[in-house]
């Protein structure tokens, strides 16, 4: 903290001992003992320059009995320990003390104001989006919609700006003596929300449309492969019927179970490779159409179709 000296005010010492003389000439009667002796330590100790035990006494002295004096000097030795918006806040305070103010403190009241808020300097951001939630510094500045201001000690700030929905922006600040700075910030929305469980399950369904095409050509090609497989032991039944009975007639009854496994074997073939053919084939127009009635309200439809399919 940097000790400003009583000469580098617009106040000086003279006109704090024109406020003590004040205070200390006046009568006593409505001043409690305490609170006059307190005021009067406070007086010494800030002629000696010694800031912080003469805030403790003026403090003291203010609680028993609130004067306008008493707080215009709480308030000096306060901004000599290098705390500018404290100042300003117990100056503004003496116009609400009760006590008839003299005239003579509240130019030295209006003085120091002015010495106190050129010290300051005052950061003004509009944000976007206007609700959001801004703190610098962890302080929450004044003024409401797109506006923000709040006035600082010159240095370094940090100023935090969040809102619903978009991404939290953390911005650095530098300010200096008397100046206001002002800046714009626009948070960036937030890219990819979460999606609500009800509006993800669609998605789901999506999945097995595009699965179901290849299950069904699948299973088509899978009964091609058994009708060849049966057709081939059909017709090996049948070579041998034909081999150990050419011309059909009057043939070995032995031979009726040959015949017969290579007429069922026959029958198989056709089946698996008619129901092979027709699945593989509608499993690949299933794959162009699924698409189509994912994207509508029509794929309990395709369902439907797909049943009759299997």
């Amino acid at each position: 903290m940097v000790k400003v000296g009583l000469r580098g005010i617009a106040l000086g010492t003279l006109v704090l001992l024109f406020a003590a003389r004040g205070i200390a000439a006046e009568d006593g009667s409505d001043v409690s003992e305490e609170a006059k002796r307190a005021f009067e330590q406070g007086l010494d100790l800030l002629r000696a320059e010694k800031w912080a035990q003469a805030e403790i006494a003026f403090r003291h002295s203010f609680d028993l009995v609130q004067r306008p004096s008493t707080l215009y000097d709480l308030a000096f030795v306060v901004y000599m320990q290098g705390r500018p918006r404290e100042c300003m806040t117990l100056l503004e305070g003496m116009s609400r003390i009760p006590e008839p103010n003299d005239p003579k403190y509240q130019d030295y009241a209006a003085a120091l104001m002015r010495r106190a808020r050129s010290d300051l300097s005052a950061i003004r951001l509009l944000v976007t989006p206007p609700d959001a939630a801004v703190r610098i510094d962890g302080e929450v500045p004044s003024g409401s919609g797109a506006a923000r201001s709040l006035e600082v000690l010159p240095g370094r700030h940090e100023a935090e700006i969040s809102a619903r929905g978009y991404a939290t922006k953390k911005v650095e600040l530098e300010t200096r003596a008397g100046t206001e700075l002002e800046r714009e910030i626009a948070l960036d929305p937030l890219s990819k929300p979460a999606l609500p469980e009800a509006e993800r399950a669609p998605a789901h369904g999506s999945g097995l449309l595009t699965a179901t095409p290849w299950i069904i050509a699948g299973t088509g090609g899978a009964l091609l492969v058994a009708g060849v497989v049966t057709g081939i032991v059909a017709k090996n039944a049948d070579d041998e019927f034909q081999r150990k009975c050419p011309t059909d007639r009057n043939c070995d009854p032995s031979l009726a179970s040959t015949k017969d496994r290579a007429s069922s074997f026959a029958r198989a073939t056709d089946v698996l490779l008619i129901s092979g053919g027709a699945l593989a084939v509608g499993g690949l127009t299933f794959h162009f159409v699924a698409p189509d009635f994912g994207k509508s309200k029509s794929g309990q439809t395709a369902m439907v179709t797909l049943s009759g399919w299997l």
